[in-house]
């Protein structure tokens, strides 16, 4: 059996895309219709999604599963709030052409832990 590197597996956040976007939906998104439903200064809501999260804790499935955190909030719709962000979802600059010369080379596999929302 050869020795030889034959595939080359990536992974989707933070290594092929930026976290702007997936940091946008946890991090200003929900805090954001928190801040907006119960007429709270932003801050305050950040801070209590933050607590809520760290609460959980990212061993727990549901950490992940943002319908999950809508409905333990009873927020609706993370659909919508999550496309308002889409415009933050970006490439790190280098990807197409690392992607484009490792493709010439090897079987490329990409994967995420992420939710299929994201």
């Amino acid at each position: 059996m050869s020795d030889q590197l034959k595939v080359v597996s990536l992974d989707v956040d933070g290594t092929l895309v930026t976290p702007d976007f997936t940091d946008a939906v946890w991090y200003e998104g929900l805090p954001g219709l928190l801040a907006e439903r119960d007429h709270i200064p932003y801050e305050q809501a950040r801070a209590y999604v933050d607590a809520e999260y760290r609460a959980v804790g990212d061993h727990r499935l549901e950490w992940y599963d943002i319908a999950w955190w809508f409905e333990r909030f009873g927020l609706k719709d993370h659909r919508r709030m999550m496309a308002g962000f889409r415009p933050r979802i970006a490439l790190y600059p280098e990807v197409e052409e690392v992607l484009g010369v490792l493709s010439r080379r090897y079987t490329l596999v990409v994967g995420s832990a992420s939710t299929r929302e994201f």
